[in-house]
């Protein structure tokens, strides 16, 4: 039993590893969130969308520190991805999520889906291109988000 325990244990925690980019950085939030926006555009994205989540989560009681959503893409790539590959409509927009450390607040936290994770979810060679770049850009935008020089 505990071996089987043991082995759910590891694939799980593989396909967590492999679904979801997470970094911290040593900035507070406001100065982590503005370089995120900067840096997503830098990258050659659009900002489509800017959620703010805690303000909801306290109307339902629900104590939370800084958590917003920055949703960015390529507009035409994504409308022809989507038409050759339906299947991957529902993770696009691309997203980062930016949260406030619950314990210092000079540390946030950025989360991303990984588009590793979609690969399947698309034919082409090409289309697993541009899912796989997805996947390196992200990676790009937070590693200079999370390495930019607090002026």
């Amino acid at each position: 039993m505990k071996l089987i325990t043991l082995f759910l244990l590891l694939i799980t925690t593989h396909t967590f590893a492999n679904s979801v980019i997470m970094e911290k950085t040593s900035y507070d939030f406001s100065h982590t969130w503005l370089n995120l926006q900067k840096y997503t555009k830098k990258q050659g994205y659009t900002v489509s969308f800017k959620q703010r989540c805690d303000l909801g989560l306290k109307k339902v009681h629900y104590d939370s520190n800084k958590y917003r959503v920055l949703f960015f893409g390529k507009y035409q790539e994504i409308k022809d991805i989507t038409s050759r590959n339906p299947e991957i409509t529902p993770h696009l927009p691309l997203s980062i999520t930016s949260i406030e450390g619950y314990d210092d607040e000079n540390i946030t936290t950025l989360v991303s889906a990984s588009p590793k994770a979609w690969l399947s979810l698309v034919k082409s060679k090409q289309d697993k291109a541009i899912v796989n770049q997805w996947h390196l850009d992200i990676l790009q935008i937070i590693q200079n988000t999370k390495n930019d020089i607090k002026q």
